[in-house]
């Protein structure tokens, strides 16, 4: 950053300029070649000294805001970790380190990805060779994929699949109901509908932002 300052005459008339030939201060008391006594060169290179100072602070001050926001955002956009997996019914439980998963919203889309199971899926030595029960416990039941289009208003979160792990979730009308609650950095979804009809044991997930 330069501020070196320089003074020069003409037609009468002082000018204080910086090396961007910016004018700072302009005088009409300029006369027989001499700069004018209320012209303190000194003062006015601490007075721009301090202008320019002050616009530099506030560019990190609003620098340090925008990122302070970016990340507390609020919102349901953003990429979101599944920290916590409540599920109800007979045999209902509260896992608070749940395997793998994630949410990503972006503005109109949605796409959710995450291991259902309560513990690591197995690792099939050979697929080939594998039961139909074994790749059903590993690539079926305990895991869910699927992507498309949300809604998210008063609180309720309505998705519509446009493509998904399983084909009959991809049928033209399908969709979920969800209700949502979002706190900082932290969400909260429980399901409440599926193609509008109650879901009998609502599950509840915790999530915290990752980005």
């Amino acid at each position: 950053m330069s501020f070196d300052l320089v003074e020069f005459a003409e037609r009468r008339v002082a000018y204080i300029v910086d090396s961007g030939l910016n004018v700072i201060y302009k005088s009409y008391e300029f006369n027989n070649n001499q700069l004018p006594r209320s012209l303190d060169l000194k003062l006015w290179r601490r007075k721009y000294m301090n202008m320019r100072i002050a616009g530099f602070c506030l560019l990190i001050v609003a620098a340090l805001s925008i990122s302070a926001f970016a990340q507390t955002k609020s919102g349901i956009q953003g990429v979101w970790q599944i920290t916590e997996v409540t599920t109800t019914g007979k045999n209902g439980s509260t896992n608070r380190s749940p395997q793998p998963g994630m949410y990503i919203f972006t503005k109109k889309h949605y796409s959710i990805i995450y291991v259902s199971s309560d513990s690591p899926r197995a690792i099939l030595p050979d697929v080939g060779k594998a039961t139909a029960d074994e790749l059903r416990s590993v690539f079926v039941d305990s895991f869910v994929a699927n992507a498309g289009k949300y809604d998210l208003e008063k609180g309720k979160l309505h998705v519509w699949p446009m493509v998904a792990k399983s084909p009959g979730y991809m049928q033209s009308g399908q969709n979920a109901t969800s209700s949502v609650k979002i706190v900082g950095n932290t969400m909260t979804i429980t399901s409440e509908e599926t193609n509008g009809y109650p879901v009998k044991d609502p599950t509840t997930m915790k999530f915290t932002r990752v980005e």
